[in-house]
């Protein structure tokens, strides 16, 4: 948990500096976020076996700053702590597989804003996001396992993040977006394939 307040921290310190530069008018706001998650790792291939994950649900939540460039352009930087991963429930040569993944990250997203009226705006940009714990519980014929070494995943990784935000007060806002790694969260090759992407639903506060 210490952990985790001063990645937050840190990241949001960057957030603030980073919008600080961008535009030091009154005009910025601070806020709030939290929501859910729905996740996936897509398919993962070891040893010439092939596993589909499905979606799975999980928790985001955070920190973010918002900045108008102008009329109609928006600026939004935040620190979110974000659980991925996915589910998986198949049967392979006869083995059953049965199980889920969660691999919890601190995102930090920086993204342009498109307002299409006053509530509503649609934002596009990039991600960083740095890993912070896994753990997998796997079923393999009703033998169980739970892993939580977090040494085979890259520490990094770098993404992309779409979404549609809609102000229902000025102070208060709902958010859908859409996010995806552009590389495998696994280091080793025959592991490749495992790739975050999902779904999040979100509600923000302004200060």
């Amino acid at each position: 948990m210490k952990n985790l307040t001063l990645s937050l921290t840190l990241a949001f310190l960057a957030v603030l500096g980073l919008a600080g530069k961008t535009n030091a008018q009154s005009s910025t706001r601070v806020g709030l976020k939290a929501g859910l998650t729905y996740m996936t790792l897509g398919a993962a291939t070891s040893n010439g076996i092939s596993i589909n994950y499905d979606y799975r649900p999980g928790f985001q939540g955070g920190l973010f700053v918002e900045t108008p460039l102008s009329e109609s352009v928006l600026f939004s930087a935040q620190a979110l702590y974000t659980q991925k991963g996915g589910n998986v429930n198949t049967t392979i040569s006869g083995i059953t597989f049965k199980g889920s993944s969660t691999v919890s990250y601190i995102d930090v997203p920086v993204l342009l804003g498109f307002k299409a009226n006053p509530k509503l705006a649609f934002y596009v940009g990039p991600q960083v996001s740095f890993l912070m714990s896994t753990k997998s519980v796997l079923t393999i014929n009703g033998t169980t396992t739970t892993d939580t070494d977090k040494s085979s995943l890259k520490s990094t990784m770098f993404g992309g993040n779409i979404g549609a935000g809609y102000e229902i007060t000025d102070n208060v806002g709902i958010n859908l977006n859409y996010i995806a790694d552009f590389g495998h969260a696994a280091k080793k090759a025959f592991d490749a394939g495992e790739r975050n992407s999902g779904f999040i639903l979100s509600l923000g506060v302004k200060f």
